[in-house]
């Protein structure tokens, strides 16, 4: 089989690219690997999702229509009929009214605004108590006598209407962003670890790609000094996701005799894109272990580092045989 992207010949099972690294693209559903883009498989119709195609090259551009040649003649106008003619100044005299309507409405809404009275109202008119004494020929004492000091009360018949205060609205609150969406393995783009153990006499090269290709005879395993402690392996997403937890099997899972002979992680440190950080215990069991975080994190990489191991009865090497994240 060769790799979809750079041409080299690969492994029937290779899930990445031993030359340029990069994730074989194949359908989700049946396996097949796909060597050019598509919506859907050429083998089972599975829709395909836009992001298997993240390493090809971009599709060229269509080019652009050709220019009418100079000189040659356009198209005759088609005249418009007497009927739409009719119809298009009916259409602009009920614009142009609507822009009238729309004007006073303005205006009336600024009027109120600055409190202005709509029409002009004319002070009242008092007679004099003087002159009415003087008809009369004598004082009324009836009347009560005018103070020039005091302030003309205000018309209770009339009283002036309270103006409602306006009160500008605030700024627009921004939208929530969306959460990210739940993670799934084929958002993974690459595996990379601190380091991996090669067997060449035996032709077993125990890369990190081991570690999700669903094989459980198949394992990823450190090479570095001692028991592994501080070995590290990074899964990258294509973006942001919603990560809940994940699902494990420690050791080397391939039979009973060599998950005992090798290590096999006790304790994980989880490094996140967000720089948040976890700790988690395995247990010391040959199989699958679900560890559920504490609550859901949005990250765009997860990075496992090995903090301590049981040991194995005959191996140093620490190894994992698979893993998932939901």
């Amino acid at each position: 089989m060769k790799c979809p992207l750079c041409s080299r010949e690969q492994d029937a099972d290779a899930v990445f690219c031993t030359a340029c690294g990069k994730k074989i693209p194949r359908c989700p559903a049946c396996g097949t690997v796909l060597y050019k883009r598509s919506r859907f498989c050429v083998v089972d119709g599975t829709p395909l999702p836009e992001n298997l195609f993240a390493g090809f090259p971009p599709e060229p551009e269509q080019a652009p229509a050709a220019p009418r040649a100079a000189g040659s003649a356009a198209p005759p106008a088609r005249p418009i009929p007497p009927e739409r003619r009719k119809k298009s100044r009916l259409s602009l005299v009920l614009l142009l009214l609507l822009l009238f309507l729309l004007a006073t409405a303005a205006l009336a809404f600024f009027l109120f605004r600055q409190g202005l009275p709509p029409f002009s109202q004319e002070p009242d008119q008092t007679i004099a108590s003087g002159d009415e004494d003087e008809e009369d020929g004598g004082d009324w004492d009836g009347l009560p006598e005018e103070n020039p000091d005091e302030e003309p009360a205000e018309d209770e018949e009339n009283p002036t209407e309270d103006v409602p205060e306006v009160i500008p609205a605030g700024p627009p609150s921004e939208p929530e962003p969306e959460p990210a969406p739940a993670v799934s393995m084929t958002a993974i783009t690459s595996v990379d670890a601190s380091s991996y153990l090669s067997e060449s006499q035996y032709s077993l090269y125990h890369t990190p790609d081991r570690i999700m290709d669903g094989d459980l005879a198949t394992a990823w395993v450190e090479d570095g000094t001692g028991e592994g402690i501080d070995e590290s392996i990074t899964f990258t997403f294509d973006s942001v996701y919603l990560v809940s937890g994940m699902c494990i099997h420690a050791g080397y899972q391939k039979s009973a005799e060599l998950y005992e002979k090798n290590a096999r992680p006790a304790s994980l440190t989880i490094l996140f894109s967000s720089g948040e950080t976890q700790t988690v215990t395995l247990q010391d069991v040959n199989g699958p272990q679900d560890i559920v975080f504490p609550a859901p994190v949005e990250t765009a990489s997860i990075t496992l580092v090995i903090s301590s191991v049981y040991s194995g009865s005959k191996y140093t090497d620490t190894a994992v045989s698979e893993i998932s994240f939901y």
